[in-house]
């Protein structure tokens, strides 16, 4: 607070839900608002607490799921798919155009691990395009893929 200036101002904390509605409001006169302060306000208002802990896995930790990656992403000629699968195993890639149609697709055996592919796109128009990626269970992927000139 400035009296010089009348100038009043307090910290201000305002809990607005993904529709974008205004749920509550934290007025701090005095001081900062703490963790509980801020968590009860939460809790008011029928939040639920999460374990929402951040950091680096151990060694001992196991990704138990596949992931892509793809680089560059918008791609030219060439991309790299980074897939990290939880299982050894024969996986199906599928290219689809905007349109829905498949321009390419293909199977191929992946190991247990982080594995790398190089894809060439040098006979694909310009364009957005969908990579999906399937394990032999019907478990799907989806990447939306950027080809420039």
């Amino acid at each position: 607070m400035n009296l010089q200036y009348d100038i009043v101002s307090w910290l201000t904390t305002i809990v607005v839900t993904p529709d974008r509605q205004i749920v509550g409001q934290f007025h701090g006169t005095s001081a900062y608002p703490t963790r509980d302060t801020l968590n009860n306000l939460l809790l008011s208002l029928g939040a639920q607490m999460m374990d929402c802990s951040v950091g680096i896995p151990n060694e001992e930790s196991v990704v138990s799921e596949t992931t892509l990656n793809v680089y560059p992403n918008p791609a030219i000629q060439k991309a790299t798919m980074l897939i990290h699968t939880p299982i050894e195993g024969d996986y199906k890639v599928v290219w689809r155009n905007n349109l829905g149609v498949t321009v390419h697709s293909f199977t191929t055996s992946l190991l247990q691990g982080q594995n790398s592919l190089s894809i060439d796109f040098t006979d694909f128009k310009a364009g957005v395009y969908y990579l999906s990626l399937s394990d032999a269970s019907g478990n799907t992927i989806h990447k939306k893929i950027m080809i420039a000139d």
